[in-house]
């Protein structure tokens, strides 16, 4: 949470493998929002399991609300700019009558409200999933539109792997990473070793559902880990009996 600090007119791009903790830092950054009453639109991928119920889950368990499930950054921009349209046409009719009426507190009032509107928050969720299959071309415009709404005052902040369990790069998380003012390289505990430093999500055959968090196969590995063969979900069973899983911490 504290490595991030938000800015006005800002797009960031928050990766990582699996448990590296973006999740928790996309609950965070809703919560601080709703906290200081901050308009906020919150995303996830319809390829996202929990996406039906409108939740995102942490590895700790925890569901955070989202508003919409989309696949595409078009449906991201259309749903933003619904959001913006009737209060830029409230903008523009205070201006104009601010200019025929400058000395009025009520307008200037009026028109601080309609501003802190526009400082919106846009959270979106598994923009790796985004855009699947679609053309540069078409993605290129959507990135165009997003550096334009931004410039009127909401904040972009992805959060996405940014490679497969084969290296491959995200295409859609590589090109915001492009247009982004920040972008943030997360890593996780290494699920082999529990060094610090994994960069990887290391996929393992034949897994059976022990695993509370990661059904999907995918493990968190560092370097030495990710190319070592020896490393496999048998030698994660007998690591996981002889550590015991930690409870979570409670607030008090």
């Amino acid at each position: 949470m504290s490595d991030i600090k938000l800015k006005r007119k800002s797009i960031r791009v928050v990766t990582g493998p699996m448990a590296s903790g973006k999740t928790k830092v996309f609950e965070n950054l809703l919560n601080r929002a709703y906290i200081a009453n901050q308009p906020v639109l919150s995303f996830t991928s319809t390829k996202d399991s929990d996406a039906k119920r409108r939740t995102i889950k942490s590895r700790d368990g925890d569901y955070v609300p989202i508003d919409y499930e989309i696949d595409s950054l078009d449906h991201l921009i259309k749903h933003v700019e619904d959001y913006l349209r009737p209060i830029e046409k409230e903008y523009t009719q205070l201006t104009a009558e601010l200019i025929t009426n400058p000395k009025s507190k009520k307008l200037k009032t009026k028109l601080s409200v309609v501003k802190r509107k526009m400082n919106l928050v846009v959270l979106a969720d598994e923009v790796q999933f985004y855009d699947q299959g679609t053309e540069y071309l078409t993605i290129r415009k959507y990135l165009k539109k997003i550096i334009e709404i931004s410039l009127k005052g909401p904040q972009f902040i992805f959060f996405g792997l940014n490679l497969t369990h084969e290296l491959y790069v995200y295409k859609i998380v590589c090109l915001l990473a492009g247009i982004s003012d920040e972008f943030i390289i997360r890593t996780a505990l290494c699920e082999w070793c529990g060094k610090e430093g994994a960069k990887y999500s290391k996929k393992i055959k034949d897994v059976v559902g022990s695993y509370d968090a990661g059904k999907d196969k995918y493990f968190p590995a560092c370097d030495k880990c990710y190319y070592n063969p020896k490393m496999d979900f048998p030698f994660l069973q007998k690591r996981w009996k002889k550590t015991k899983k930690r409870k979570k911490c409670k607030v008090i």
